[in-house]
């Protein structure tokens, strides 16, 4: 069904969900992403609309702005486009990206990583690690967050989706072993033709001092913090703990404190003082 789901239907979606001229619209890549917003946009004076994917969001929002729609903005993830130097004003004054890779990591980056790990982490295990699990996850979900950007830069289309975790993360610590991670890539049939030498080449050539947020991709984060949760440092309650529990308590944990850090809110009240009768935001 996704793939009918074009930027002008998403448009013409958000056209007659509108009450009157005056209500704004925020356009978002999915239905996740509508979920986290949707705690701190006032829905008197805007509506939510969610895309497939990134590219529609942006099409879309293009769409409506050729159309003469005023009041409409979105909200895209970042991806690489931070440390690819890519401006979201490229596109439109009306687009805003996450302060870090994505919602995901722009979450766990706030104290909404603390608050749930407080309902499912055992304190004294969490201690016996060494080091923040914070930290931890960032050392480990970096290694995957290299291979995916030395396939978005050089068009590599890399296929991630049969990634198993625990084929390459240590249930012990969570670290994260390059070589079993390139060897499961390599079992996926989309992926057999890939030069995996030439991909460590690649990878060594870009690694930096770019901020780890910026690299990692939130998703691998949840993936590796959920294993952690459920062999090394998890209480009673993580027993039967998945990936899709982590990611909505992780969400649920998000509030407004949290998200009114993020340079993201910022620019949401920037954008609402140069839109003027337009708001999104609950005051």
């Amino acid at each position: 069904m996704k793939r009918y789901i074009t930027p002008n239907r998403i448009a013409n979606k958000a056209r007659m969900s509108r009450r009157d001229s005056t209500q704004a619209i925020l356009i978002v890549e999915g239905s996740t992403d509508s979920r986290v917003y949707k705690c701190f946009i006032d829905d008197n004076t805007c509506n939510v609309v969610y895309a497939k994917c990134k590219t529609s969001a942006i099409d879309a929002l293009l769409i409506l702005e050729h159309s003469g729609v005023c009041g409409v903005l979105a909200i895209v993830d970042a991806d690489f486009w931070h440390v690819d130097g890519v401006k979201p004003e490229k596109y439109s004054k009306n687009l805003l990206i996450t302060d870090t890779h994505d919602t995901d990591t722009m979450i766990l980056s706030s104290d909404a990583l603390e608050k749930m790990l407080s309902e499912y982490a055992n304190e004294n295990k969490l201690i016996r690690l060494g080091k923040p699990i914070r930290e931890i996850l960032i050392q480990s979900g970096i290694k995957i967050g290299y291979v995916r950007w030395v396939s978005s830069k050089y068009n590599m289309y890399i296929d991630f989706k049969k990634l198993d975790f625990c084929q390459f993360t240590d249930k012990n610590n969570l670290m994260v072993d390059c070589s079993s991670l390139l060897y499961n890539l390599e079992k996926n049939p989309k992926n057999y033709t890939l030069d995996y030498k030439k991909i460590k080449s690649m990878i060594c050539s870009i690694k930096s001092t770019h901020n780890p947020w910026q690299i990692c991709q939130g998703h691998d984060l949840i993936e590796i913090l959920t294993i952690g949760l459920k062999e090394i440092f998890g209480n009673h309650t993580s027993k039967f703990i998945d990936n899709d529990i982590v990611s909505r308590n992780l969400r649920l944990s998000f509030d407004f404190l949290c998200f009114s850090g993020t340079d993201l809110y910022a620019s949401i009240n920037r954008w609402e003082s140069n839109n003027s009768g337009f708001n999104l935001l609950i005051k």
